[in-house]
């Protein structure tokens, strides 16, 4: 990992921290959208640029409610 990646995501750390923001379920809420673009069969759509295109099961994360119910927004 690059120095100046290693510095930013200390820094977004010391942020979330000041912030009160509680940074694993925010985590856990944005791996759990990023499950989402798995289909059940397993099989992933791709575009002609390689990116995953997004089924109907996908759900973006929902950040906003973790911040509304830790009182932060």
């Amino acid at each position: 990992m690059s120095l100046s990646l290693t510095l930013l995501i200390d820094a977004l750390i010391k942020l979330g921290k000041t912030l009160n923001i509680p940074l694993q379920e925010v985590w856990d809420e944005v791996a759990r959208s990023n499950h989402s673009k798995i289909p059940e069969d397993g099989k992933v759509i791709k575009n002609e640029l390689g990116k995953i295109q997004k089924p109907k099961t996908y759900f973006p994360p929902n950040i906003q409610n973790i911040l509304i119910n830790h009182g932060i927004i």
